[in-house]
């Protein structure tokens, strides 16, 4: 049996020993603050911290490194999300990364990465403290890590964040992202593999001068003859033609080309203000993408500005933007404004634009998009149908009778009247079969024809 003990025994100890109780407590209220700051300003004398906001591209740098290492998978505290891994890779290239599956095993995938909490890893030797939290900007509020190693050094965090940029760079090859505004802030929207520049269907000679144009201007050679001269390191061009003759796909094509990521700007709805901040956020190397500028044209005709241009085009203006044509002007070739970078402005109606936009200085080059020719149809026919993977490994005869079918097939097309943008669009109907596109082409262009009578 066990032995019974007084039930008085605790309350008795308690009570001889109430001094001490109150003086310890007493002692641990005293040290506690003392403690909390000797171990605040040991951190910072001792360690060297980061942070990296959400909406940095280093964000999704930092995100896919840990993601690749799999450090992540030591994280108790998480967030699922669809769609969006961290490293900024869309849900289509986790899928293309894990290669075929099943049947919709890929359609929604749900993703995870760490959220409102803190992971400890060994980077080269040293602990390094990772941690999520949320921080208040304005109203709002922002994701925000925070990186901590342990030592004075800023080398070993450095090194790190290095190491993060290589592997984004290698898994970004080949890719463009593309960046769009929101406010005034810029964020990732999309990675596309870079489009080859044979797949736009334009003319060769205007495509190889624009190209060699763009090459001599990020040549780092130029750059320092910029320098040396004073002159401002920028070049703008100007994209105009009808809807779907190809000028957003060539911008796409030279920014994958040329290793440049595309942020792309619709100036309707955005303020003079907003504009500038997203000017002076551009990195040094890049594409600016401006759509349909001569929206600020209509703008200002409907305002009363006198766009002769615009005001008898019988479109309808548009109230809402909100960019001013002296805001523009001032933005692109203002002291603020971001050396290095390619501005692309495309508009459908070249003729509706301010001349004091398009001058030299602002607007270095031109190119005019045209609706296809056979020439054009015959490249775009060539594009659907030959091998994609090696080209090569089509027999001489199967090279003949596609040739023959491209030029059937052209010589059907009346010129300048249809656009690429149509023209792949109705081949990509009979995308297995050539001769069936040839036999329907007739057909497709008097229902074209019918359908533009009607409207």
């Amino acid at each position: 049996m066990l032995p019974i003990l007084p039930t008085d025994i605790l309350p008795t100890w308690v009570r001889g020993h109430y001094e001490t109780w109150l003086y310890m407590i007493g002692i641990f209220v005293l040290l506690k603050p003392i403690a909390y700051l000797t171990l605040r300003i040991l951190a910072q004398q001792y360690t060297y911290t980061v942070f990296i906001r959400k909406s940095d591209e280093a964000y999704d740098m930092l995100l896919g490194w840990i993601f690749a290492a799999g450090i992540d998978k030591g994280a108790r505290s998480v967030i699922a999300r669809v769609g969006v891994r961290g490293g900024g890779l869309i849900e289509e290239e986790a899928a293309a990364a894990a290669g075929p599956s099943p049947k919709n095993n890929n359609k929604k995938r749900i993703t995870f990465s760490p959220w409102n909490g803190a992971l400890l890893f060994w980077f080269h030797g040293r602990p390094v403290y990772f941690k999520t939290h949320m921080r208040q900007v304005g109203l709002l509020q922002e994701e925000e890590v925070t990186v901590v190693s342990l030592g004075r050094s800023a080398a070993p965090l450095r090194n790190l964040l290095e190491e993060c940029r290589q592997l984004h760079l290698r898994q970004t090859e080949q890719r463009v992202a593309i960046f769009g505004n929101h406010g005034s802030a810029w964020s990732k929207e999309a990675s596309r593999v870079a489009r080859p520049l044979s797949t736009v269907a334009m003319d060769r000679d205007t495509k190889e001068q624009l190209v060699a144009d763009m090459a001599r201007f990020v040549n780092p050679a130029t750059q320092r003859w910029y320098a040396q001269r004073g002159i401002p390191y920028r070049r703008g061009y100007l994209f105009y033609g009808q809807p779907g003759t190809g000028k957003t796909s060539l911008s796409l094509s030279v920014a994958g080309h040329f290793d440049l990521d595309i942020y792309r700007i619709q100036v309707s709805g955005i303020t003079d203000d907003s504009l500038k901040q997203l000017f002076e956020k551009l990195p040094e190397r890049c594409v600016v993408l401006l759509e349909d500028v001569d929206v600020i044209a209509k703008s200002r005709a409907a305002s009363g500005g006198g766009s002769p241009s615009g005001a008898d085009s019988g479109h309808p203006a548009d109230a809402a933007v909100g960019t001013t044509m002296s805001g523009l002007l001032n933005i692109i070739d203002g002291v603020s404004s971001q050396e290095g970078r390619i501005l692309i402005m495309t508009t459908n109606y070249a003729a509706r634009l301010d001349a004091a936009l398009v001058r030299p200085g602002r607007i270095d080059v031109r190119v005019e998009f045209p609706l296809a020719d056979r020439n054009a149809a015959k490249n775009l026919f060539d594009l659907v149908y030959r091998n994609p993977v090696d080209p090569t490994e089509d027999s001489s005869s199967e090279k003949d009778k596609l040739h023959l079918l491209a030029d059937s097939f052209a010589s059907k097309l009346p010129e300048r009247q249809v656009s690429p943008a149509e023209v792949m669009s109705f081949l990509l109907q009979y995308q297995e079969s050539p001769q069936q596109a040839v036999d329907c082409v007739q057909e497709w262009l008097a229902s074209r024809a019918s359908r533009q009578l009607q409207n």
